[in-house]
């Protein structure tokens, strides 16, 4: 183990990391089949369900690592802003080749999800990180002048306008520019910062696995009915959704405090996860070329065979790369 290292917290990383590919090999399951509504539409809404905490997770993390004291603004910005920089350029121009030549995107298409902060889908990550990481320095000082307790109000109350963003943008069809999506995110990200202040039963290890399971039972469960009686609901698919709020907190709270023995391959394997994420649409792509059909027929166990079969071949990939040095600064 690296010293320092807080093995739950690296465990959620990986578990979140797979969870992302969770959400993208279940989504044609669930959009193929949602009217009719089969086996392979639960399938797809399990798996889709399941990893409905993964970006929240990461964003909380985020937000608990770096809410700290920075001393140099200038330094904190040229550390952090370097190392997501070279990533989303280098990997916003794979992925645009990427849709021309192996996907046939047209280019206009192309350049409509480029304009709109989406080069490749999944991609959007990188680019609301970038205006969380903007407002840091300032959400840091904020935090430490005003306490964890108050601090956590402030991010309840970014949350607040956050879901009301949210609801008025699914109202009207309104499509939000690249530069205003880590206002989204706000409260996720100041609520990592402030859950050292937690205390009593929002720490008991009981309530918070209620919480997320109760959470994650009722987006599964509430999404499949809707979709039955034909009513296409996609709110508790939402990062902004109730369920993904309080479940994504819960999670991070609770595996803060799971203890776990040191281990180097963890350590090592959530190092791979940032890679992970940027890399695994294109190993999925190609499985969903070739090979997609021809796993096992069982739709629960094939999109779980997929997931790990694409999980495995991604961290493998990533960590070759990472051997190899003018490589590793396209991996975070």
């Amino acid at each position: 183990m690296v010293k320092g290292r807080h093995m739950g917290i690296d465990l959620l990383r990986v578990i979140s990391a797979l969870g992302v590919v969770f959400i993208h090999v279940s989504a044609p399951l669930v959009t193929h089949n949602m009217k009719v509504v089969n086996d392979a539409f639960w399938a797809g809404n399990l798996f889709n369900v399941l990893g409905r905490f993964s970006v929240p997770v990461f964003v909380i993390i985020s937000g608990y690592l770096i809410l700290k004291p920075i001393s140099s603004y200038a330094d904190f910005y040229r550390k952090r802003f370097t190392r997501i920089l070279l990533p989303l350029i280098c990997w916003s121009v794979v992925y645009l080749l990427w849709a021309y030549f192996f996907d046939h995107t047209h280019p206009r298409k192309i350049w409509d999800g480029f304009f709109w902060g989406k080069p490749y889908f999944h991609l959007w990550f990188l680019g609301m990180l970038m205006g969380l990481y903007a407002v840091a320095p300032l959400l840091s000082d904020l935090l430490h002048r005003i306490g964890t307790r108050y601090f956590a109000y402030a991010a309840i109350g970014a949350f607040a306008v956050a879901m009301g963003m949210d609801a008025w943008d699914s109202y009207s069809g309104n499509k939000p520019w690249i530069g205003v999506w880590w206002v989204s995110y706000l409260g996720y990200f100041m609520i990592g910062g402030s859950l050292r202040s937690f205390k009593g039963v929002l720490n008991a290890r009981w309530l918070l696995v209620l919480v997320a399971v109760v959470c994650y039972a009722m987006a599964f469960t509430f999404t499949g009915l809707l979709f039955e009686a034909k009513h296409y609901v996609w709110y508790f698919y939402s990062y902004l959704s109730i369920t993904s709020i309080l479940g994504a907190v819960a999670l991070v709270n609770l595996f803060r405090k799971v203890e776990i023995p040191n281990s180097r391959f963890l350590s090592e394997l959530s190092d791979l996860t940032f890679g992970i994420y940027l890399i695994h649409m294109i190993p999925l792509n190609i499985i969903k070329r070739y090979w997609y059909s021809s796993f096992v027929e069982n739709s629960y166990l094939n999109t779980l065979l997929i997931s790990l079969t694409v999980f495995v071949v991604s961290a493998l990939v990533v960590w070759l790369m990472l051997k190899v040095k003018p490589l590793k600064k396209l991996m975070f």
